[in-house]
């Protein structure tokens, strides 16, 4: 299935940008305070944010015929990247067992699991989907993959608009690379980014509730020993009949 249009870097860069520019600038104008989400009334600003731009980047993947190379890759990566997933796993179910976040208001944490859901769908699709098939459309797989990451962590810096301290936030910039990362190879794993999403938006549930301190430095430590195989990996990841990953068909 061909595109409407052809995925270009140009593009790619543009949706990466615009992708921040839209969610900080829906978050600033709605009055989200990344310092304050004690109550579900607090949450409502994100979850709408997020709401429009999982809209907006449906419409316009839609638009320029994009979904076959959003969806899926061309081929699989096999060997230690497999393990990604089975990690992020068992992380998740370690956090979730220890982090003592159930006894959250049901509205918070229902409001809480829209949100994880609608950052795991629209995050994706803005980065580890549009982007990256931007980037795909004209330069090497592995800058494909470093382009879209980079952008992806520079959605995190922004944060100290809407309330989060500036120091804080760039360390979420610099921890949103490495998970960044994971994401890819968890693409590149399955052959598409169904899985992505779905890991993304429990990662960030589980972030969410997590009222252990402690447990708050496992998925941390998690993305810097995958960042680890991934440089492992890179041959695997980035030889030469990977170079090529938009969906011929």
């Amino acid at each position: 299935m061909k595109s409407r249009v052809q995925p270009t870097p140009m593009l790619g860069l543009l949706f990466g940008i615009g992708y921040t520019v839209l969610f900080i600038g829906l978050n600033m104008v709605l009055g989200s305070n990344m310092t304050d989400m004690s109550t579900a009334e607090r949450l409502v600003p994100f979850a709408a944010s997020l709401a429009i731009c999982a809209v907006t980047a449906t419409v316009i993947t839609t638009v320029l015929g994009w979904w076959p190379y959003v969806l899926r890759d061309r081929t699989k990566v096999g060997g230690a990247v497999r393990l990604v997933p089975i990690v992020w796993a068992i992380v998740i179910v370690i956090v979730l067992a220890a982090g003592q976040g159930w006894t959250i208001a049901t509205d918070r944490l229902l409001l809480f699991v829209v949100m994880a859901i609608l950052v795991g769908f629209s995050e994706e699709l803005a980065y580890r989907g549009l982007t990256l098939v931007g980037f795909r459309g004209g330069v090497s797989e592995q800058r494909a993959w470093l382009f879209a990451t980079i952008l992806f962590a520079l959605l995190h810096l922004p944060n100290a608009l809407i309330g989060s301290p500036l120091a804080g936030a760039a360390i979420q910039t610099g921890l949103a690379f490495l998970g960044g990362t994971s994401l890819y190879m968890i693409r590149r794993t399955s052959g598409g980014i169904v899985l992505a999403m779905a890991f993304h938006g429990v990662w960030d549930f589980v972030n969410f509730i997590n009222q252990n301190p402690t447990m708050s430095a496992i998925p941390t430590l998690t993305n810097v020993v995958l960042f680890v195989l991934f440089l492992t990996q890179w041959k695997r990841l980035f030889g030469k009949d990977q170079q090529r990953q938009l969906d011929p068909a």
